[in-house]
């Protein structure tokens, strides 16, 4: 699974998702309400955070009930519980650059 819906999916389904309706407020809040687009980035942002530290915290929890684990595991769920921060500073990227075009110029 190297395509990217298959990296949406092991990111988790919920917390991807809840990242992609920010992701889908940002480009409206852009048409709409520019003043909300950093802001709408910071909660995309933090949603990808709180994603990943949930999966994290499910590794462990998985690593406490066995502690034989082999390190290819560990690091493979190291690298699934960072899927949502990575897809979480997309989001914050494209909600920066939309709100520097957006900013009056400078004449």
């Amino acid at each position: 699974m190297k395509n990217i819906i298959g990296y949406f999916l092991q990111g988790g389904l919920g917390g991807m998702c809840v990242i992609t309706l920010i992701l889908v407020a940002i480009f409206f809040a852009a048409w709409k309400a520019p003043a909300w687009v950093r802001n709408l980035g910071r909660l995309g942002f933090m949603a990808g955070f709180i994603w990943t530290m949930m999966g994290i915290f499910q590794m462990l929890d998985y690593l406490g009930q066995n502690p034989d684990t082999g390190a290819g595991i560990i690091y493979g769920g190291l690298k699934v519980a960072m899927i949502p921060l990575l897809y979480s500073s997309f989001v914050y990227v494209v909600a920066l650059i939309i709100n520097t075009v957006q900013k009056p110029r400078l004449y």
